[in-house]
């Protein structure tokens, strides 16, 4: 009898959790309480963030025991979007996903609360029971959605069943670059946006984690739609952009679609956009620490996409947010064709009403540079260069 075996399985998921465990510590030991507010925010966060690893990696080994044939399931050619946070990520993301033949996309709720298969199996039995009731379940699932996240629907709207960045798979290895929200003060966190630079044992440790997330999302999609040709991976993550190199060479065949727009705009928005769960958790986003690290980051990003291009010019493409956002289905079409990409007249029509309504979109989410002591033509100068490297290799639009 072949297959994978389940205690290689079972001894992969103990030197993981050995591994997470130590990280775990040492992000938890640099947590600096300074105010009765950060005391009480994190007394709450941390534990419950503790407390939901501990089921998932409960599941997780449940998986490696009773369903390890989620191994097997292949990964072809995926396709991730990165590049500099706030700069169309989320929308192009949004565009592909509704090519719903070609993409299997990651929804929230299934990182949050789903990860491992066996999750997934007790979810959908508790499904079916709250549909024999009449959804109860799910009426006030949604009215708590609603009730704790309507404030962010201008910045980055939160739907339990959208597409979302699966950087969360990493929360129980404590690599997932979201909770530098809520502890900004720690290195290891920040070093999360220089993946490629890390020893190679660390590196090859986290993108087999994230293959093994990667192939029970796959299994559950061939599960769910067994009449349906196997789909690819379309993974949005701004932060994976500093481990562009490594997903490169853990996926060869992948394509990797780089965003870009003016840093001064896109750091702008993305200090904005911290800014709320940064001050529940008691750190100020407008410190100039904190603006630093962030520029500096985007540095790294923009240097890590142009080195991509150069690298694999063949698999990787770059597309700025004013492309985009000028016509959308062109765009689209365009990178379809430049990666070998058949659309179908199905996709072609659903592009039609997203480029309509892209064009009478206006963002609610409002803020202002000097908010954050961003000086726009001063951060724009410093960038110049990068930015024209990008503009250079960026992808030329085929009129649709």
């Amino acid at each position: 009898m072949t297959g994978p075996s389940r205690w290689a399985g079972v001894a992969e998921w103990s030197g993981d959790f050995v591994w997470a465990a130590r990280r775990g510590f040492k992000i938890l030991a640099s947590v600096r309480i300074d105010s009765i507010r950060r005391a009480l925010t994190i007394g709450v966060a941390l534990p419950t963030l503790v407390a939901l690893n501990a089921v998932h990696w409960f599941a997780l080994l449940v998986d490696e025991l009773f369903v390890p044939g989620y191994r097997t399931t292949p990964i072809r050619a995926p396709v991730f979007v990165i590049g500099m946070p706030r700069s169309g990520t989320t929308f192009l993301q949004e565009t592909l996903a509704a090519d719903e033949e070609r993409f299997a996309t990651v929804r929230l709720r299934e990182l949050l609360f789903t990860p491992a298969v066996s999750q997934r199996l007790v979810w959908s039995a508790l499904a079916r029971i709250d549909a024999a009731l009449g959804h109860p379940g799910r009426w006030l699932g949604r009215w708590l959605e609603r009730k704790t996240t309507h404030g962010l629907d201008d910045v980055h709207p939160i739907d339990l069943d959208a597409p979302e960045e699966d950087f969360l798979f990493f929360l129980p290895m404590w690599a997932c670059f979201a909770l530098v929200a809520l502890v900004p003060e720690s290195d290891d966190l920040w070093a999360l946006t220089r993946v490629d630079d890390w020893p190679r044992a660390d590196r090859d440790r986290l993108t087999r984690w994230y293959r093994r997330s990667v192939q029970r999302q796959l299994y559950w999609d061939a599960r769910l739609h067994p009449d349906r040709p196997p789909r690819v991976l379309l993974s949005k993550n701004p932060s994976f952009t500093g481990l562009g190199q490594t997903l490169r060479d853990t996926f060869p065949d992948a394509a990797l679609i780089c965003c870009y727009r003016e840093v001064s705009r896109a750091l702008a928005s993305q200090l904005s956009s911290m800014a709320p769960s940064m001050e529940l958790f008691g750190r100020d986003p407008r410190s100039p620490e904190v603006g630093q690290r962030f520029e500096s980051m985007y540095r790294g990003y923009a240097e890590s996409m142009l080195q991509l291009r150069e690298s694999a010019p063949e698999r990787v493409r770059i597309v700025p947010l004013r492309t985009l956002s000028a016509d959308v289905k062109a765009t689209v079409l365009t990178l379809y064709a430049s990666l070998g990409w058949q659309a179908t007249d199905r996709y072609r029509t659903s592009l039609d009403s997203l480029r309509e309504r892209s064009r009478g979109y206006r963002s609610g989410h409002r803020y202002t540079a000097g908010d954050f002591g961003i000086d726009p033509e001063s951060v724009d100068r410093r960038f110049a260069d990068v930015v024209e490297s990008l503009d250079r290799h960026a992808l030329a639009t085929e009129p649709a």
